[in-house]
Formats: structure tokens, sequence, C-alpha cells
């Protein structure tokens, strides 16, 4: 995944001199098959919620709110936006635009609070109505875990982790091929096999991510089989754009 450097672009007429009451673009990712084969055109257009945030439905749950600056809407390309919440909001959840509408809700540290000890850093809510809050653990890797009521408790629990390079030496079960360098920017994406928050025991890396904004993953699904999950590609991507956007690196 990439991302072009495009300007915000509100899409309605505001009644407000300085501030948009309704959605408005904020960047696009573009998806490429391999990473040598160009960019092909934009699949997801990325939103904010407005001066006066959006109130984003969920299946079988209570809405997502969104009203910080940080939180973002996720639509697939050629979606309208307007027409993905109004149809969300009457539970036509059968419905193809129903279910392309995503939040991510960010919740930075305040200045008060130190980043270690305060290390809930948000939520996403994935097409499909699940959400999965993350922490930040120790400054070490952030964690995502599934939290909606969908969650089989009978199943060992298995987290998302994106981890800290806190080495200038990429880890060594990454692909010798990628197209730009691991250093200690990049986060690596992996499976918490043990699902416990400060003894983790990480699995095989599933994607990297770099300071850009170029995300690589490859044949995800076969490698998240104990993630409780019905979109794993989803939730990979998604993963990636929040912390993105909490580290600062997606600025306005």
């Amino acid at each position: 995944m990439t991302r072009p450097e495009i300007q915000a672009t509100d899409t309605w007429n505001s009644w407000l001199p300085f501030f948009s009451s309704n959605p408005n673009l904020f960047l696009q990712i573009s998806q490429c098959t391999s990473w040598n084969e160009g960019i092909a055109s934009p699949v997801l257009n990325v939103w904010r919620p407005g001066y006066f945030g959006v109130s984003l439905p969920r299946i079988g749950s209570d809405p997502i709110k969104l009203n910080g600056s940080n939180d973002l809407i996720v639509t697939l390309h050629g979606d309208d936006i307007m027409e993905t919440l109004k149809a969300k909001g009457s539970g036509e959840s059968n419905s193809q635009s129903t279910g392309s509408a995503v939040g991510i809700e960010i919740t930075p540290h305040r200045f008060f609070r130190c980043r270690v000890c305060y290390c809930h850093r948000g939520t996403i809510s994935l097409p499909i109505g699940e959400l999965w809050s993350f922490t930040e653990i120790d400054g070490e890797h952030y964690q995502f875990k599934r939290v909606d009521d969908g969650v089989n408790k009978s199943v060992p629990t298995r987290s998302l982790v994106w981890q800290f390079c806190n080495s200038w030496a990429p880890p060594k079960d990454l692909p010798a091929d990628l197209p730009f360098a691991v250093n200690r920017d990049a986060r690596v994406c992996r499976i918490n096999e043990l699902g416990n928050d400060y003894e983790p025991r990480f699995g095989k890396s599933l994607a990297v991510m770099n300071r850009e904004g170029c995300v690589l993953f490859d044949e995800v699904e076969s490698k998240m089989a104990g993630i409780q999950s019905d979109a794993k590609q989803w939730l990979i991507l998604l993963s990636a754009l929040a912390i993105a956007r909490y580290e600062g690196w997606l600025v306005n």
C-alpha cells in the first residue's frame, strides 16, 4: 500500500466560513499486486469526520462516534460516503455500501500522561462490525485486540501486534528484496501467540510498514489462522493506518 500526496479536498459546500460540517477527503491509498509493478488506481479513500464529527453505526452494536481531529473514515474508492452512512444508519446491512465504511478512532496521549502508563491509543471498526482496540506496550509494540461481542471466548486469544524496530538491523524473517530500508522507524506486524500483553511470544512477520506510508504484506490469510477476524486484510491495513495516524506520519 502506498499513499499518494494529494491535497485534502472538501467535496461539499460548507455553510461555515472555515469549517466543514461534512466528512472531507484526506488522502487516498493505492494498491499494487507487486511492489515493482507500479501503482494502480486508488482503491481506498480516507476521510476526516468533519468539524462536528460523525456517528458511524456498527452492525448489532452501539455506533462509533468519530469526533476528534485525528479520527478517520475509510471507504472503498468510488463509494459515496454520505450514501454509505445513510445506508448504515437505516440498518440495510446487506448492501455493498454498508459494509465498506469503517472508522478509526485515535486517542492521543495528553502532555501530563506518560506514553507508557496511558497505553490506550484508540479503536478501529472493521466493515463487518468487528471492533479492535489498540494499546501501546512499553514503547515496544502496539497491540490490537478484538473487543466486540463476536469474540469466541472458548478459543485461545490471539492479538495482532506491530512491533517497533529498536535495532538498525532488520528482523531476519523479512523478505530480502523489500523496496525500502527497514530502520528504527519501521513497524513489523506479527501475531502475539500467547495473548499476554507484557510477556508476548511473537510469531512470524505478516507485514512491514515504513514512515513514508508504504505497507507490504503477502499471504496473510494463511498466516493469520489464530486471529479471530473475518476481514484479515482489512485488519492489517487499517491497523497500520491507525498507527501511522497516531505516530503523526500522516499530517493534516
